[in-house]
């Protein structure tokens, strides 16, 4: 396989695949490259240093206020907060303001999702991605003026 990776302007990388072309901001390739690095080397700084970032992450969400959870709720991909919910088995704190945000409708869908897709563990590269994906979604929230983490 062929793989080429070039910046043709500004902050946007182009990747090819053989004949598949994809378009690429930094964040975009910073995640590739912390995937690439957890499945390659998963012991190594980068995993431990994404563990933190994890644990970081998931901090300041507990600390969000309701509508600006309720507007990350309302935003996430439904498989990334699967993911979270599966996560947050170990921080009762956060799961309990997540399911507080979320309409009855809601919280039986996620645990429906949740029983049926993650009876076993996640591995790291899939939190990884999913953690990644919704930071991408509280930045853009933030920056359209919906506040979620506390100042």
């Amino acid at each position: 396989m062929k793989i080429t990776v070039s910046e043709n302007e500004p902050g946007k990388y182009h990747v090819v695949f053989d004949n598949a072309e994809f378009v690429l901001d930094a964040r975009d390739i910073k995640e590739l490259l912390v995937q690439i690095t957890g499945i390659l080397a998963p012991s190594s700084e980068a995993a431990r240093q994404a563990e933190a970032h994890r644990k970081t992450f998931m901090a300041r969400l507990t600390a969000a206020g309701d509508v600006g959870m309720q507007a990350f709720i309302q935003t996430a991909d439904h498989d990334d907060m699967v993911v979270l919910l599966k996560i947050t088995e170990n921080n009762e704190e956060l799961r309990k303001k997540l399911f507080a945000n979320m309409s009855d409708t809601s919280r039986k869908i996620f645990l429906e999702d949740l029983e049926f897709k993650f009876r076993d563990e996640i591995s790291d590269s899939i939190i990884r991605a999913a953690v990644d994906r919704l930071e991408r979604v509280v930045e853009d929230l933030e920056a359209d003026g919906q506040q979620v983490y506390p100042l």
